[in-house]
């Protein structure tokens, strides 16, 4: 019903919110500037890949792994898990 009143609508973005709240409660100082800047500014995800694959060019595939990799560990997976899933999925990273 409308009465007259004016309606807002607000929408939020919280594809980031959960990695935000993980690298505040960390309290490491790099984290916290890290969660400071906009995706715009930062890839998470590519930033992740890089480590994982010691090289400065991500594929898309590459990024979506360390995204899984990330995820997973935030959610408390343990490392062969994370490593099972990985294998599972053809994905292999040697040093």
């Amino acid at each position: 019903m409308n009465n007259g009143t004016p309606k807002i609508f607000l929408g939020c973005d919280l594809s980031t919110a959960e990695d935000r709240i993980t690298k505040v409660r960390s309290k490491s100082p790099r984290l916290i500037e890290r969660a400071r800047l906009h995706p715009s500014e930062h890839d998470e995800h590519k930033f992740t890949a890089q480590i994982i694959y010691r090289k400065q060019d991500i594929t898309k595939a590459e990024r979506y792994a360390a995204k899984r990799f990330r995820h997973g560990l935030n959610y408390g997976e343990q490392a062969e898990m994370v490593s099972d899933t990985f294998l599972k999925d053809g994905f292999t990273v040697t040093t």
